[in-house]
């Protein structure tokens, strides 16, 4: 069966990965590059998230606490202000 699968797509001869090694390597480093810096605006736009829902009533206190890892009772407030 790995046989056969290795076989059919081409990916067990060593041509292959000297024809698209360029590609490949290209490829992965974008898409590495693009994780690492999406990474903060992502959790910022949970944070604007979660407070947002608060604000408007849509989720408890204590669930905005849980999500956020805030371990005061002011934080909240002071933390969801500052994205106001």
């Amino acid at each position: 069966m790995s046989k056969n699968f290795f076989e059919k797509f081409n990916l067990n001869k060593y041509q292959w990965w000297r024809n698209h090694r360029r590609v490949v390597t290209f490829a992965l480093l974008i898409f590495l590059f693009t994780s690492y810096s999406r990474s903060p605006q992502l959790k910022l736009f949970n944070a604007k998230d979660i407070c947002g829902k608060w604000w408007m009533g849509q989720i408890e206190k204590e669930d905005a606490f849980r999500k956020l890892k805030l371990k005061g009772k002011g934080e909240l407030l002071d933390y969801c202000v500052h994205f106001r």
